[in-house]
């Protein structure tokens, strides 16, 4: 499984170690541009994209033309679309990653 962890400006390095434990081929694109992740989504059998509401829009595009699963796992200073989806907290998203 292809694993691809779209990291926004707000992300923690402690975060994306948890899920570095659980998934360690894990692959992490660090400020990605939209055509990183576009690219990269192509091999992608799961995003998850570290951040919040503005990192989630901003690589909207791809990730829906991908049909790739997603997973947010809220870093953001407001993270409106995670905790309307039940995700209130990190704990949350690596819940559902099991």
């Amino acid at each position: 499984m292809t694993i691809l962890a779209i990291l926004g400006p707000r992300s923690r390095p402690g975060d994306v170690a948890l899920f570095q434990k659980q998934f360690p081929e894990l692959k992490l694109l660090p400020t990605p541009d939209p055509t990183a992740v576009k690219e990269n989504l192509a091999t992608a059998d799961l995003a998850l994209v570290f951040g919040g509401d503005g990192t989630l829009h901003r690589h909207l595009a791809p990730l829906v033309e991908s049909q790739v699963k997603l997973l947010l796992v809220p870093s953001g200073s407001g993270n409106d679309f995670a905790m309307v989806n039940g995700i209130r907290n990190v704990a949350d998203s690596l819940q559902l990653s099991t």
